[in-house]
């Protein structure tokens, strides 16, 4: 097997949490806390927050719909535990940011979170982990912007997340666990609405990459009678 290989597997979810200002520097932190408080949303009272999220709310398809024009992705490594191995995949936090006013743990519930086909076996790459680049792009009338970038020295590493989900669980279990890692600060002043968003982890080491993209479509084929 060589360094970094992509992996096709075949893995069922029973628990995913989204983890929540989950950054190494307290600063970016703050500043990611920020973001969301020009948008009346407030941070939970116990940071780093873990969000249990209901395992179906996870998808690989190239469309998502949504309720509400106001919500966006957000770039995350992901995790996943089986009985012998961890696997590192990317993906989006997608989050109705309506809903995130009223309640972060329920606006987990509304969206899904979109994950990439291909993972790395964390083993693999765990010596140059924290020079993997996490970034994102948004999409909108035609036009790609560079949303999100950040290396993942920027984040919690996964052995922390591991052993933070487990000292909040009930039974320490982790087989078929999920975890989306939290995110990293946007580039812009200002949240992104936009209509397609793409995820990437790039290894410079060896130029390998995990992607993942999806349309965002809003449901509003039905109107109200007159």
């Amino acid at each position: 097997m060589t360094e970094g290989t992509k992996h096709h597997i075949g893995f069922t979810v029973s628990r995913m949490v989204n983890m929540g200002f989950s950054g190494r520097n307290q600063e970016t932190v703050y500043k990611h806390i920020e973001e969301l408080k020009k948008q009346e949303i407030q941070p939970p009272s116990v940071i780093p927050a873990v969000y249990a999220v209901s395992p179906y709310m996870v998808t690989q398809e190239p469309i998502i719909y949504v309720q509400e024009q106001r919500t966006s992705g957000e770039a995350e490594f992901v995790l996943m535990i089986d009985d012998k191995d961890i696997y590192v995949a990317v993906g989006s936090d997608h989050t109705d940011r309506e809903l995130e006013k009223i309640s972060i743990l329920k606006s987990k519930q509304i969206c899904p979170n979109i994950v990439s086909k291909e993972a790395w076996l964390l083993g693999d790459i765990s010596t140059e982990w924290d020079d993997i680049v996490l970034r994102s792009w948004t999409k909108a009338a035609g036009v790609r912007t560079l949303y999100q970038e950040a290396t993942l020295s920027a984040l919690l590493k996964p052995s922390s997340l591991v052993e933070l989900v487990k000292s909040r669980t009930r039974d320490n279990s982790t087989s078929g666990l999920m975890i989306y890692s939290g995110t990293i600060p946007v580039l812009a002043t200002e949240m992104a609405f936009a209509s397609e968003f793409e995820v990437e982890l790039f290894n410079p080491r060896t130029g390998n990459t995990l992607t993942c993209q999806y349309e965002v479509r809003l449901l509003d084929f039905i109107h109200e009678p007159q």
